[in-house]
């Protein structure tokens, strides 16, 4: 335990003390007293602060009598910050060095604490924040490894999430969501079903007049011709909703009525071109496939499912 003294830092020389428990060869306890104390301590002042290594047993005998006071602090839950070693950081001894010394110890030894104690909290938190997401989105993952790597994922995601909305920089947010645990490659790699190499090479002339008198720009969602954002999921199935929502706008332009269509009947019935459902597939063929079947079905009698599955409509 401490003792007053050491506790208000007093610098009387009736209350000086002098370290000589061995310290690690990384802790210097001169530059400790330096950081802290820079009007006290002296270049070459020796007799302020002097390590000794290897007390012996005379030695400590010799404290005993002199009535040492032990000051134990228990290093166990930063063993990393100190080289994988849980010790007894100091014994001190009134002689006549200064007690603050062992202040000054206490203090950084102290600030060391704070960091490993929130650093843990917030890989607790951290922890809990993973567990809520994976309970959310009904996640669940193979093995102890698969799931402590798409943790680490998760963390880094979520650390580049509060990084951007701190730096307020643009006027919008980012938040968590179904993907937090993935990789920026495996995401485009998940979305990434157009099969560009497939695009037939054909070209057909333009049967329309040049039109010149048109706006530079037309927002399709102010004309109501744009249905609500839709969750694609982990289907690669781009193409059918690129195809989709331009059918639901033609749709709104034709009838005035602006109906969700279904992308899961592209996905389960369109093999047209090889288009593959969550494989890929390209818009192109998709229009063809519903110019063929003389339309396609509402988001309603035919939802999305994020998965190949069986045809369910008549051909």
């Amino acid at each position: 335990m401490t003792t007053p003294e050491a506790i208000r830092g007093d610098t009387g020389a009736s209350t000086r003390y002098r370290i000589i428990h061995p310290l690690p060869d990384f802790f210097d306890p001169r530059a400790t007293v330096a950081i802290f104390l820079p009007n006290i301590y002296k270049e070459g002042s020796d007799d302020i602060l002097r390590a000794i290594t290897g007390a012996t047993s005379k030695q400590r005998n010799k404290v005993e009598e002199e009535r040492v006071q032990c000051f134990y602090i228990d290093q166990s839950n930063l063993r990393s910050q100190f080289l994988n070693s849980s010790y007894i950081i100091n014994t001190m001894v009134n002689t006549n060095t200064y007690p603050v010394i062992f202040l000054a110890t206490l203090v950084i030894l102290g600030a060391l604490a704070s960091q490993a104690s929130s650093r843990s909290l917030h890989e607790a938190s951290m922890r809990g924040k993973h567990e809520q997401w994976m309970d959310r989105y009904g996640r669940v993952y193979k093995d102890a490894d698969e799931k402590n790597k798409r943790f680490k994922i998760f963390k880094k995601n979520v650390k580049h999430i509060e990084s951007f909305n701190q730096a307020n920089e643009k006027p919008y947010k980012l938040a968590v969501n179904e993907f937090a645990d993935l990789t920026n490659e495996e995401f485009k790699a998940s979305r990434n079903g157009l099969k560009l190499h497939a695009r037939s090479q054909t070209t057909a002339s333009f049967r329309f007049e040049n039109v010149t008198a048109v706006p530079p720009s037309l927002d399709w969602r102010v004309e109501g011709a744009v249905t609500p954002v839709k969750d694609q999921g982990q289907c690669g199935c781009c193409w059918a909703f690129s195809a989709v929502a331009a059918t639901e706008g033609i749709t709104k332009l034709k009838t005035g009525r602006l109906i969700s269509l279904s992308e899961q009947e592209l996905v389960d019935c369109d093999g047209i071109g090889g288009n593959q459902g969550c494989e890929g597939g390209l818009m192109d063929n998709a229009f063809l496939f519903i110019q063929q079947n003389d339309g396609i079905s509402s988001e309603a009698s035919y939802p999305y499912l994020g998965i190949d599955g069986f045809c369910n409509i008549n051909m």
